[in-house]
């Protein structure tokens, strides 16, 4: 029987991120932590499972660039490498987290 499942996980991270500003421009980077929220595995024969082998914790690093559009609109790229082992699998396969953020920032003062 082959089934075809989807593993979702939620991680919140706190970034510290360390910018310097030339003109309009902007470079940062900085550590983080990740906190796991959930790990599932959805679509195995209907059915919805915890994965309970993701560790709860991770460490990672950031990079980021950005530019201000005006006083209160900037949009940056953000970059985070995990660099904990998040998971061993069989045949020692490794799960690392890593992502690619676009934003668009908008200032309220």
């Amino acid at each position: 029987t082959i089934y075809d499942g989807h593993e979702k996980l939620g991680y919140l991270e706190l970034p510290l991120t360390i910018q310097y500003k030339i003109g309009k421009f902007y470079f940062g980077a900085g550590p983080s932590v990740s906190f796991k929220l959930f790990a599932r595995n959805t679509k195995v024969g209907g059915n919805t499972y915890e994965l309970p082998f993701y560790k709860a914790l991770d460490a990672g690093a950031n990079v980021l660039t950005g530019y201000t559009v005006s006083d209160r609109w900037d949009v940056n790229l953000r970059y985070s490498h995990g660099l904990t082992v998040i998971s061993k699998g069989p045949n020692y396969v490794q799960t690392q987290n890593r992502f690619l953020n676009l934003s668009l920032l908008y200032s309220l003062k």
